[in-house]
């Protein structure tokens, strides 16, 4: 009696090959390139996007033996000419070339295999060719990559079609990242930094000026943050009310137009969660990079660090988006976006503002980070990244902070009306104005430290040191005022210069104990000078 043959189950890699010819635009080209593959490999692939081609090698490896796909450098670069061959691109030198090499079967990751492929010759000797090693372990259902660039973006969703069922590749591929949901949070957020800025214009502590200018005053009491309130101060609430504050209409309207046009773009996307989370923590490492490397006593504030990580976002979201005149504009977008934020066109003004670049180099690097591991949570197969109430989790803690730092911001505010009484309210702003100001002021307000400072100053160009020395003390003697409302930026001043008319009279020792909260603060600048080359830090 005969009886059909039992059908032989196909194995991985052949699946493999198929799967990214039906699905990922690769051409098997394997039959038209006999010398290059044979006993080489079972499947070879060619693909062409843009400037750069793809050519991929996979093999089928058993359980029992340390075959694997082994080429020379001379044969790696045949098979990069052969891909530009293929796609009539022959001698071209502006195209790249990726050679993707592929070990599959089961059990074939172990430490003899990772030392082999770590010390291929095609890897370490290929002119002009970029090569990735990859091997696939069909028993364990994992991936392992020589590349961890690759490893980031593409080894989950590999991992993931290891361990899934196999698909119908006849089917057509659902439609991945389509622009067609509303924008919900992206409008949200808007209304959020509009309504906080109404609060700040309405319940300011002086009244707004030319283009509903906020004051310092006001911004330090609503949440405005400083390294020196987050590091000397404790006060770390800071740095999560500090994106939602703004300095006048135009710094609002700059940074609405830009969550705008880039935010109903990205989170169609992504989906509220991600992009929520996106915004959140490129804003906290915006206010944690402004703080490192800004001066200690400069008030920063701005949603700026969120867009910019915005926009870095959607430039790797990209990745997931058909090639096409959609993916062309967003990626227009986002290099835009990015480059014109980081263009100094207005570095500073009269009045001491400035553009915050430390805010955008964090937003920058918090928006790159969260976006890699959006895309490796992003298989290619899949609509949306994974893991969106996991993403969540960001924005909710975030947004939780801010609201909680009401109790703070309240004593904060308290502190600063009360200010409003006991300090200048017109400060002079010239140094000879000041000069000539200084006794003045500190007869009007004398439990201002500034006026104070500012007489001491006067007072040791006339050599009169007891009262300059007296002077610095009681400014020093205002520590509520110094450290609630002034900031530390004056308390170093006064610091400094009581330290260094200690020293000219000889009393070293206490000169260098007053010098000394200074020294762990001062790097730079004329304050750093003035403790170098007294020794007041020794």
């Amino acid at each position: 009696m005969n009886s059909d043959p039992t059908p032989i189950p196909e194995t991985f890699a052949a699946y493999f090959a198929r799967y990214l010819g039906a699905r990922k635009g690769y051409h098997l080209v394997g039959h038209l390139f006999p010398q290059l593959v044979a006993g080489k490999v079972d499947s070879l692939l060619f693909r062409q996007r843009g400037k750069s081609c793809t050519a991929l090698a996979i093999l089928h490896c058993d359980s029992h033996s340390e075959k694997g796909v082994s080429l020379t450098a001379s044969e790696a670069e045949a098979l990069a000419e052969a891909c530009l061959e293929y796609f009539g691109l022959a001698g071209r030198t502006d195209f790249s070339v990726t050679l993707k090499i592929y070990d599959i079967g089961p059990g074939i990751i172990g430490p003899t295999s990772i030392a082999r492929l770590n010390s291929d010759d095609a890897k370490k000797r290929a002119s002009g060719v970029s090569v990735q090693r990859w091997m696939l372990d069909t028993k364990t259902c994992l991936a392992w990559t020589s590349n961890w660039l690759a490893g980031l973006t593409s080894k989950a969703a590999i991992e993931h079609l290891l361990q899934s069922p196999r698909l119908d590749l006849a089917e057509r591929p659902r439609a991945i990242a389509t622009i067609t949901r509303p924008a919900f949070f992206t409008y949200g957020l808007m209304v959020l930094l509009i309504a906080v800025f109404w609060a700040e214009v309405t319940f300011g502590l002086e009244r707004a000026g030319p283009g509903m200018l906020v004051s310092l005053r006001t911004l330090v009491a609503l949440g405005g943050v400083n390294r020196a309130f987050v590091i000397l101060g404790g006060e770390w609430w800071r740095l999560f009310t500090a994106p939602l504050l703004h300095l006048d209409m135009g710094h609002l309207l700059s940074n609405l137009v830009a969550i705008f046009l880039i935010g109903r773009l990205l989170e169609p996307l992504v989906g509220w969660r991600w992009m929520a989370a996106i915004f959140t923590f490129s804003a906290l490492c915006g206010s944690l990079v402004s703080i490192a490397i800004n001066a200690p006593g400069l008030i920063c504030i701005g949603a700026s660090g969120g867009a910019v990580g915005l926009f870095a976002a959607s430039l790797v979201a990209t990745y997931r988006i058909p090639a096409g005149g959609r993916r062309k504009w967003l990626i227009g977008q986002s290099i835009f976006g990015l480059v014109t934020t980081f263009l100094p066109v207005v570095t500073g003004d009269p009045k001491g503002i400035h553009i915050d670049f430390g805010a955008h180099l964090g937003g920058l690097i918090g928006g790159v980070a969260i976006s890699l591991v959006l895309l490796a949570l992003w298989p290619g197969d899949i609509e949306r990244p994974k893991r969106p109430n996991l993403a969540v989790a960001i924005p909710i803690l975030f947004f939780l902070i801010a609201t909680g730092s009401l109790a703070p911001i309240r004593l904060s505010y308290a502190q600063q009306s009360l200010a409003q009484e006991l300090l200048a309210p017109d400060w002079p702003s010239t140094e000879a104005d000041m000069e000539a100001q200084a006794p003045g002021l500190v007869l009007k307000y004398p439990h201002d430290p500034r006026a104070r400072l500012a007489d001491a100053v006067v007072l040791l160009r006339k050599n009169e040191v007891s009262q300059a020395e007296a002077d610095l003390r009681a400014g020093l003697s205002e520590k509520e005022l110094l450290s609630e409302v002034l900031g530390p930026d004056i308390q170093e001043r006064l610091l400094v210069m009581l330290a260094a008319t200690l020293d000219g009279e000889g009393k070293t020792l206490e000169a260098r104990a007053i010098a000394r909260p200074a020294c762990g603060i001062e790097n730079t600048g004329f304050l750093a000078k003035v403790l170098s080359e007294r020794s007041l830090c020794s």
